[in-house]
Order: C-alpha cells, then sequence, then structure tokens
C-alpha cells in the first residue's frame, strides 16, 4: 500500500507519500525493496521511492495521542506547502497504524477502572483519526491483533433480561466466516473499536497449500494443452513452489459488501486466488452467518495489487471447525473477565471522572 498510493492517478495510485507510526520494531524496507523491484506495475512505472514512505515510533497511547493531535497534522501540512512549490515532493494520502493493539497490552489484572480507561483512549484516538482523515481528506489503515475465540453452548435459550453478551454479540463484527475454523479469532480492543471504524479487513491463513503457477513472478502464466491440462512444473519437479494459501475476508464495510478471497504472498506483494484456483466453500450452520460471497477483482486491476502487508494474519491449523468447552479449573481468558466485571461492577460518573482526570494535560 505505501508504493501503490505513490502511483499517479493514471495507474490507480493517489499521486501521495505514506506515513507509517509504528508501536514497535521497524519498517520492513527490505520486503517493501522486493515488491518495488518484482511488481510488474511497480517495477515499469519508476515513480515510488523509500523517499515518499516516512515513519514515526509511537511506542505509548500518550505519544500517539500527541502524534495524531499534533504532529501529524503539522507534518501533513508541511508537505502539501512543499508539494505547491515542488511537485517531487509528494502529499500525505496514506497513515497506517502498526499495531494499535500493541499499545494496550498489559500485565496487570483487568478491571473495571482499566476497562473504562481503555475504552476513553480508544476513543479519543479514533476521534483524532477521524479528524485527520476528513480534514485533509487521506486513507487511514490501522493495523490490530487478534484473541481466540470460543464459543460456548447458552445454558438456556432465552435471552436474559441485560440483552445479549458481548461474547454473542463479538461473532457478528469480530470474527470471519467464509472457512472452518475461520472464526476461532476474533479481532481485539472490543465492541468500543468497532464502533469506530468504516470497515473491518481479517487475513489469516488457512492451513491449505497448492502449487503455484506463477513461480515468483505475478505475470507468468500457466501454458494449456490441446486437452486442457496445464502444463508446466509439476509437484515432484519442484516441490519450492508449494504455496501456503491464505484468505482475506470484509467482516463489514460502510462502503461495500462482505466478501472474501484466496491470496498467496510473493515476491511481489501478492496475487489473488481465480475462482477455479481457490477451495471449496462449505454450508454454514444455522448457528452461524451466511457465509461471505467471494470477491471479483476489477478488469483493471493487478492481482498483486490489492494489498502488500501481511502482518496480523491468523493461522487455521485444521479445516475443521473446534468449538472448546470451558476449562472447569482453568483460569479465566481476558473477555470472560471483561464480562465477569461488566457484570457485577456498576459503572459510575465517578468512575469516568477519575479515569478522564490528569494532572499532566
Amino acid at each position: 500500500m505505501s508504493l501503490l498510493v505513490q502511483l499517479s492517478n493514471e495507474f490507480g495510485g493517489l499521486a501521495g507519500s505514506a506515513c507509517y507510526l509504528l508501536t514497535s520494531g521497524k519498517l520492513p524496507t527490505a520486503r517493501i525493496m522486493q515488491i518495488s523491484q518484482h511488481h510488474p506495475l511497480l517495477a515499469s512505472s519508476g515513480q515510488c521511492s523509500l523517499d515518499h514512505i516516512h515513519t514515526m515510533s509511537v511506542p505509548s497511547i500518550d505519544f500517539l495521542v500527541h502524534a495524531l493531535s499534533s504532529l501529524l497534522p503539522d507534518f501533513i501540512k508541511l508537505k502539501l506547502e512543499q508539494n505547491r512549490s515542488d511537485s517531487t515532493i509528494l502529499p500525505v494520502r496514506l497513515v497506517v497504524i502498526d499495531a494499535l493493539g500493541e499499545l494496550f497490552h498489559s500485565s496487570g489484572k483487568t478491571s473495571t477502572q482499566t476497562l473504562v480507561q481503555r475504552a476513553q483512549n480508544v476513543t479519543e484516538i479514533s476521534a483524532h483519526l477521524h479528524s485527520v482523515a476528513s480534514k485533509f481528506g487521506i486513507v487511514v489503515i490501522v493495523l490490530n491483533e487478534v484473541v481466540d475465540a470460543f464459543d460456548r453452548e447458552p445454558d438456556n435459550e432465552e435471552v436474559p433480561a441485560s440483552g445479549l453478551s458481548y461474547a454473542e454479540q463479538s461473532k457478528w463484527f469480530a470474527r470471519a466466516h467464509s472457512l472452518p475454523g475461520e472464526n476461532r479469532k476474533e479481532a481485539s480492543l472490543g465492541l468500543v473499536w468497532a464502533n469506530q471504524v468504516n470497515a473491518r479487513i481479517m487475513m489469516s491463513r488457512t492451513g491449505r497449500r497448492r502449487y503455484t503457477s506463477f513461480g515468483h513472478s505475478a505475470t507468468q502464466k500457466r501454458q494449456k494443452t490441446s486437452n486442457g491440462h496445464h502444463t508446466g512444473n509439476t509437484p515432484t519437479e519442484d516441490p519450492e513452489r508449494l504455496e501456503l494459501v491464505r484468505r482475506l475476508s470484509i467482516v463489514f464495510s460502510s462502503v461495500s459488501d462482505p466478501g472474501s478471497l484466496d491470496y498467496v504472498v510473493d515476491s511481489a506483494g501478492i496475487t489473488v486466488l481465480q475462482e477455479e484456483e481457490q477451495g471449496p466453500s462449505r454450508k454454514t450452520t444455522a448457528n452461524e452467518p451466511t457465509a461471505l460471497p467471494s470477491v471479483a477483482l476489477p478488469p483493471t486491476m493487478f492481482s498483486s495489487q490489492i494489498a502488500l502487508l501481511d502482518a496480523g494474519v491468523v493461522e487455521s491449523e485444521t479445516a475443521v471447525r473446534i468449538d472448546l468447552p470451558p476449562e472447569p479449573n482453568g483460569a479465566p481468558d481476558d473477555e470472560d473477565e471483561w464480562e465477569a466485571f461488566w457484570e457485577k461492577d456498576e459503572i459510575t460518573e465517578e468512575m469516568y471522572l477519575a479515569a478522564s482526570s490528569n494532572p499532566d494535560k
């Protein structure tokens, strides 16, 4: 994405630069250079460079809030002014946060107070992101993390007076259901963050593998003989071409219908598998959401042009759905703790005031 955004409008780009806000680690420059050299459109255009990819380290929540409220808007304005006098300096058109969930890792025990504080932090971060996106007309992508999801049979069929629990609701907006096992993971940061985003995309490893027909080039095609069989290397001829098949699912979106597709990661970025190359679908049960339809690529878009990042993926180790019962003597997971605290502790106005008060501001 950080390379494709630099392309001119005629090539499907935004003629702009990208800004990465990194919560940990460093930008994978070696991978970016590999993609720029092997992607057919990027390599032929000669318009993309690492000079148009800016990075900023945001190791804490307070630093991220400061960056979104002050540093980032000032930097975007600076690039806009420089672009007016020098067209080789591209304005910022893409902001990526990698990855937001890491800032909320805590070794302490979950409590009502920590949940209230997290909700306030998430809401504040989201407000700044929406402000930057609408004011400057840029694209914002936030990478998130996933947590284990367990389906438990309800004690009775009646809906409690307090309404459905979070565990019952989250399966509709935090998980994907297009393949068996895909719903074993769900997005972190809960309902508060889900209400802030316009679209949620889940990327996962399916556990399936296939022999690619394109090798290391997205433009290389298979040849067919007169009887319709494909020619080229067979599994015994080139075992290195056994590729892991991954899944991309649109869980929800304000601008498109839900959908899903298979893809593989290669040296040019990613390559979307065509309908005949994708794995068989399955029938959903009465307790699951309807399977997502596949999404076809526009005829003018290269198959490896969808996305370049392969972070935040989930691996499904089996091809069947596994529903685990709760462990009788095991420690509850984070979601269970949050559910228990919300049920037994009433959040008073004093708690909100105490969580929002900060003598340094």
